[in-house]
């Protein structure tokens, strides 16, 4: 291939741009729930009528982008912290802290809780997007039964998950 050829080729691939520069646009988003599926019986993670709001804000590589949730003045739980997630072409995944430790020892039963979340999601366009939460709760220990029971939980493993459609404001 001559040199002339091979840098039209360039030039055309280049102007084509691929997959992986994709970039949702920075700024507010509205997350609305959508489907949920409530495995574990713990209800749904919102009530399906409120509609939340976080700040995007991407990483200085492109590769990644930070989800920042909006304080909420009702939220009893106190502050969320942000939220990093991985941008592959228009798929992301997200880093999730469950609040501390990922096993919670209950004190007099011999149960230990085990607990572990995943958000994953796509974009349609550098607007719109769908974003699934899921947890996932396990138990060990011989009092695990009585755990469930006391909790109303269907039992151990379980998951739960909600979608959000999510929109730039």
């Amino acid at each position: 291939m001559n040199a002339s050829k091979a840098l039209a080729l360039t030039l055309l691939l280049a102007a084509c741009g691929s997959k992986d520069s994709f970039a949702p646009e920075e700024g507010t988003w509205t997350s609305t729930p959508g489907a949920s599926d409530d495995g574990c019986g713990i209800g749904s993670f919102d009530d399906g009528e409120d509609a939340g709001t976080v700040t995007l804000e991407m990483n200085s590589a492109g590769d990644g982008f930070t989800f920042i949730p909006d304080e909420d003045e009702d939220d009893t739980a106190g502050p969320v912290e942000p939220i990093d997630c991985d941008l592959d072409g228009m798929d992301f995944t997200c880093t999730v802290d469950m609040g501390g430790d990922e096993e919670t020892a209950l004190e007099e039963v011999d149960a230990t809780i085990l607990n572990s979340g995943t958000m994953t999601g796509s974009f349609s366009d550098s607007t719109t997007g769908e974003l699934t939460m899921e947890i996932t709760i396990d138990c060990e220990g011989a009092d695990c039964g009585d755990v469930a029971s006391a909790f109303q939980l269907s039992g151990f493993p379980c998951s739960s998950s909600q979608t959000y459609d999510l929109a730039k404001d």
